[in-house]
């Protein structure tokens, strides 16, 4: 009587077979969705970096001016370099006149040259070569930076140098006594290097050109007073036709 009397719930919980397996199944499949949601919700979102503006774009910065490299040389050896100068011109048929013309040229160049003649430019004809001295002020007090009138005395040379191409110029650059030598010698050279690039930015080939300073080794007045001084600060250009050689 006792066991006809058992509860229903009791037996189905009992129950085994294909029933038992099932409801196992659904167990597990509701355990896993509930560890699924209880991830879903625990797991972070991805960090999302922040991508940076765009910034200006880069300006390129031009490239320095770079003063073209004159020819120079120490006054021992000046000559020694205008010699070799001139070799290398006469073997250029443009930048050289045949023996038979030199006299020719010299005379119509001196007759040029004389046209530069003003209060501050000088001109002289050496035998074969001319001289052209160019007086203070040539450049600012204590500089070598050219100043106005400087600038315009040697666009004029420039002009008859390029009509006379067949010819070489050598720089001399001069100071008075005023300073130590050593000082004066190297602020001679490049005052008559400043002189050769203005050349060379008017249209004269560098190879043409030497500058040699002479510091106040060659004064032409004496240093003892202010007028002689001022005359010993110049700078003087020789030019000397170049010729090639007979045969």
């Amino acid at each position: 009587m006792f066991e006809a009397a058992t509860s229903p719930v009791h037996a189905g919980n009992a129950t085994s077979g294909p029933a038992a397996a099932g409801y196992a199944g659904r167990r597990w499949l509701a355990w896993s969705a509930l560890l699924c949601l209880v991830g879903c919700a625990t797991q972070r979102a991805p960090v999302v970096e922040p991508v940076p503006e765009p910034g200006p774009a880069p300006v390129s910065m031009p490239a320095p001016v770079v003063p073209p490299t004159v020819p120079h040389a120490e006054p021992e050896r000046a000559e020694a370099t205008e010699q070799k100068l001139r070799a290398q011109l006469r073997r250029d048929e443009r930048a050289s006149i045949d023996n038979g013309d030199s006299g020719y040229f010299l005379d119509v160049l001196q007759a040029r040259l004389l046209q530069l003649r003003t209060e501050g430019v000088q001109v002289e004809r050496e035998d074969d070569q001319f001289r052209i001295t160019l007086a203070a002020p040539m450049f600012e007090s204590g500089q070598t930076t050219l100043t106005a009138e400087g600038r315009l005395r040697i666009e004029a040379v420039a002009e008859v140098l390029a009509e006379f191409h067949a010819t070489s110029v050598v720089i001399h650059g001069h100071t008075d006594s005023s300073g130590p030598p050593q000082v004066n010698l190297v602020v001679s050279r490049q005052r008559a290097e400043a002189v050769a690039n203005m050349l060379i930015k008017s249209g004269i080939a560098r190879a043409r050109l030497l500058a040699v300073g002479h510091g106040a080794t060659q004064p032409r007045a004496d240093n003892a007073t202010p007028e002689g001084q001022n005359a010993n600060r110049r700078v003087e250009l020789v030019l000397r036709a170049v010729v090639r050689e007979a045969g």
